[in-house]
């Protein structure tokens, strides 16, 4: 989390001893952030206060392997998802894991599967309209750091003991929190995080199976017709 004050409150020893593990890696993406599409700086409060940048963050991929290659190189809009650690604008070679396999920030252990599901399924309905504004792109991370912090059921931005917000949209963020159904049915962003050790770590999306397989097959049609 990129910030300019920052005030940490009890039991961040804790959190940053269990922020250092995860699944076995899946693939890694080497990325630098560029800067962050976001309206301004707003207020976080809970695990930790901090007058800092929602939105999206901007990373430049550069190189991947494994599933790493399934994000194109280029500019990748993300989403922080540990608001402990700091950003770095330095290449960082991370580990794809799946996001139930990532660190949690809200407690020593992995995001789990219901987190996971809650973050795609906000992704799957909301993320094309939260890319329209950068009002809306800060209301958007501040819904998917209430899911990060906070237990389904108590989802409120404007309130809780792990998150909670001012600043940003936060009557938007609670009207997308309130269309998650939860069970599966909603539509599902294919979402991969992003870690490491020692620098932030990020939520971002990847093609869905079927969609590369498309584009695959497109591209062997396109390079047939160059042919003839």
């Amino acid at each position: 989390m990129r910030h300019m004050i920052t005030t940490v409150m009890a039991g961040v020893a804790v959190l940053v001893l269990g922020a250092a593990v995860w699944a076995a890696p899946l693939g890694t993406v080497t990325a630098n952030l560029t800067g962050e599409w976001t309206d301004g700086t707003i207020y976080l409060y809970g695990v930790r206060q901090v007058e800092g940048y929602g939105g999206f963050y901007l990373l430049n991929k550069t190189a991947g392997t494994g599933q790493g290659t399934l994000i194109a190189n280029g500019e990748v809009k993300s989403i922080c998802s540990d608001l402990m650690q700091n950003s770095t604008s330095s290449s960082v070679v991370y580990d794809v894991v799946l996001v139930r396999d990532a660190p949690s920030p809200a407690n020593p252990g992995l995001f789990g599967l219901a987190r996971e599901t809650a973050l795609r399924e906000l992704w799957g309905r909301h993320y094309a309209t939260a890319t329209t504004s950068q009002a809306l792109a800060e209301a958007f991370s501040a819904a998917a750091w209430e899911i990060m912090y906070e237990d389904a059921g108590t989802w409120d931005v404007t309130s809780g003991t792990g998150f909670y917000c001012t600043g940003a949209d936060t009557d938007q963020a609670n009207a997308w929190l309130a269309t998650l159904t939860l069970d599966g049915t909603g539509p599902m962003a294919n979402l991969r995080a992003l870690v490491s050790s020692d620098v932030q770590d990020y939520v971002v999306e990847v093609p869905e199976p079927a969609t590369l397989g498309f584009l695959a097959v497109g591209g062997v049609i396109a390079l047939l017709r160059r042919k003839r």
